[in-house]
């Protein structure tokens, strides 16, 4: 309720009761009847009103006056005077002392006649501060049998009132339709109106949220981003709630949800209209439970002064069980808003977040939620030592706005192309992308070079590298040329990571994961962006010949998809629905990159085959036996010719 609408009603009270002798009942009264008339065309969500006779009496003929006043059939008159008299005794009541000499046996005109004194002595805030007291202890002792309906034409709200009188009319909104589906409304305060027709002006907020990720300089909906890369939000409310209708309270946050998958790193800046908000002073903000504000005496398990982002953003996230909840507060929030001209204008919050470890592939998204939280109901007395909301508060909620972010997944599986493509292990490859990757869940098998560091484990290391990049366990001790076969002395011992968070090897240009197939032959790379990726063959398993060439999957994100929606790429097109698009290039004997189905629906998939070596034919047969049986006699028969003749020479 704005100030002129309450002056205006306190006015009305101040004629209305005006009594200075009763009324002489007319032999044949004249029954009035009246429509009262709400409009409310900021509304969201489609409101409900009831109206509660409070008293009921004559209406004079300029209409400002009402006599003959009676108590209406819209409220338990006798509760109602025992708590008037209850906070007019009491000492920290805004009505103490205003029903001084009301007892149990006042009748309806010695209350009106309490309440039109109001207005001659008291100032504009003094007497709306006393009607709202005064309505609210209405609302409590109304006749629920006795309501009057009114009837809804799209935003305009009629009923009828039976008689003169002076009536109280609340919005009574279920909070079902309060809960941000399709937008959210103040509750309309309290109002006490005295008839003849009447129409209402109701105001609402209509404020509502959006969120988007900031995107290269550009505001979308969804992206895609690698494992480890930092994602930009921006969430506001607009426009700006006005809470001068709460005389004292006025709260105002904003409550965000992210998925597990989603670190938060921190908040960039907080503006309320043109004004930055300061932390600590202005505002701070609760992360899993945490509260974090500067202007805190002392730190505590569960209070901190200030917010430092984890060090390991991708893989020191605990158990990762739950989502996180991020919850901003801003601080006098009624003050801060009148303070700063702010009514009406944009509340935006700026802060990041990482994709960790626990990403989802596509076609599951990476989620971010947003609502803003602020009081709706006018005639409640929020509790003023805490910014934050406390139990069963009243509270409207802004429809909420989610954004994604996508990451997807590149899968190599090596066959053998001669036996009916069984799995191939031990084949090596690296792929590459120019400054895409950051980290990855990996699925494979690497070789790591043996380091002083690692001297506890050195059993472990029984491999040795190869010139043409493939391992062996033979020794090269034991080798007669192993200079031209084994690639220096170094150990290496084999690692296999199954979804394990792994860095790329970073060269001068470009970023590259060199990894050997494992037992299923699988190498898969997880929780990469939109970008060209070339795998190429360097070492081929013992006994299978190395494919030349390269292969390279092209992935292309557009932003603009149906919410897990993904479709398989028509045929020839590399096109499908879900925001990506994959194509592929290649050279040598690798084929084309394909879509995956089901659940590895936008990951980019390979199969690529080796064939064994030839297995040249040996020269010789039984005919070279032969000849070396026969050489042999021939040698041994020269021999015995020879010393025979050595004999018979020394005879003669």
């Amino acid at each position: 309720m704005t100030k002129n609408f309450k002056l205006v009603l306190a006015l009305a009270l101040s004629i209305m009761m005006v009594l200075g002798s009763v009324a002489m009942a007319d032999t044949n009264p004249v029954v009035n009847t009246h429509t009262i008339k709400i409009t409310n065309t900021d509304q969201k969500v489609n409101h409900t009103y009831e109206g509660y006779k409070v008293f009921s009496g004559n209406l004079n003929a300029d209409q400002t006056t009402l006599s003959d006043v009676q108590w209406g059939n819209g409220v338990d008159s006798a509760a109602l005077i025992a708590e008037l008299m209850t906070e007019n005794a009491k000492t920290d009541s805004v009505l103490k002392g205003k029903f001084d000499g009301i007892t149990a046996a006042s009748t309806a005109a010695d209350v009106a006649k309490k309440l039109s004194g109001w207005t001659s002595t008291k100032g504009e805030n003094e007497e709306a501060s006393l009607v709202d007291a005064f309505a609210a202890i209405v609302q409590k002792h109304i006749v629920a049998a006795n309501k009057i309906d009114f009837t809804r034409n799209d935003k305009t709200y009629t009923a009828s009132a039976d008689s003169d009188g002076y009536y109280f009319i609340q919005d009574v909104t279920a909070d079902a339709d309060l809960d941000g589906t399709d937008g959210t409304d103040s509750l309309s305060k309290y109002l006490l109106r005295i008839t003849d027709d009447i129409d209402i002006v109701a105001k609402d907020t209509g404020s509502q949220s959006n969120k988007v990720i900031v995107e290269g300089g550009s505001d979308v909906n969804d992206n895609n981003k690698n494992i480890g890369d930092t994602i930009t939000y921006k969430s506001t409310l607009n426009p700006i709630p006005n809470p001068t209708k709460f005389d004292k309270v006025f709260k105002l946050t904003m409550e965000d949800t992210m998925e597990k998958s989603l670190t938060f790193t921190g908040i960039s800046s907080i503006t309320l209209g043109s004004k930055t908000l300061d932390f600590g002073t202005d505002y701070y903000f609760i992360y899993d439970g945490v509260t974090y504000d500067s202007a805190l005496t002392e730190e505590t398990a569960t209070a901190k002064k200030a917010f430092t982002a984890p060090t390991d953003p991708v893989g020191a996230q605990g158990d990762n069980t739950a989502n996180h909840t991020l919850r901003v507060i801003l601080k006098g929030a009624r003050a801060l808003i009148l303070n700063n001209n702010a009514v009406g204008q944009t509340l935006t919050v700026n802060y990041t977040a990482v994709l960790n470890a626990d990403a989802e592939l596509a076609p599951e998204s990476n989620d971010n939620t947003v609502k803003f939280q602020f009081s709706n109901d006018a005639n409640y007395d929020y509790d003023g030592d805490s910014d934050d909301w406390k139990p069963n508060e009243p509270q409207g909620k802004t429809p909420e706005k989610t954004v994604e972010t996508y990451t997807t997944a590149l899968e190599i599986k090596k066959v053998d192309g001669s036996n009916s493509n069984a799995p191939l292990a031990g084949a090596t490859f690296t792929i590459t992308a120019a400054d895409v990757f950051n980290v990855v869940r990996e699925t494979g098998d690497t070789f790591v070079a043996y380091t002083d560091a690692d001297s506890a484990n050195a059993a472990q290391y029984t491999y040795w590298k190869l010139k043409d990049g493939s391992y062996t366990t033979t020794d090269p001790a034991t080798v007669t040329d192993p200079d031209t076969q084994y690639d220096g002395t170094t150990k290496y011992k084999k690692v296999h990571y199954d979804d394990t968070i792994v860095s790329p090897d970073a060269s001068s240009s470009n970023k590259v994961y060199t990894v050997t197939s494992d037992e299923n032959g699988i190498i898969r790379l997880e929780g990469i962006k939109a970008g060209n990726y070339t795998i190429t063959e360097v070492a081929a398993p013992d006994g299978y010949n190395k494919i030349d060439g390269s292969a390279t999957a092209k992935f292309a994100w557009d932003h603009v998809h149906a919410a897990n929606v993904w479709t398989k790429p028509a045929s020839g097109t590399g096109v499908a629905t879900g925001g990506y698009t994959l194509t592929s290039e290649h050279t040598g004997n690798y084929g084309d990159f394909e879509a995956g189905t089901g659940a590895d629906i936008a990951v980019a998939k390979i199969t690529i085959q080796n064939f064994s070596g030839a297995q040249l034919p040996s020269t010789g047969g039984i005919g070279t036996t032969i000849f070396y049986v026969a050489g042999s006699i021939m040698v041994l028969a020269a021999a015995i010719l020879l010393i025979t003749k050595r004999r018979m020479g020394a005879n003669d």
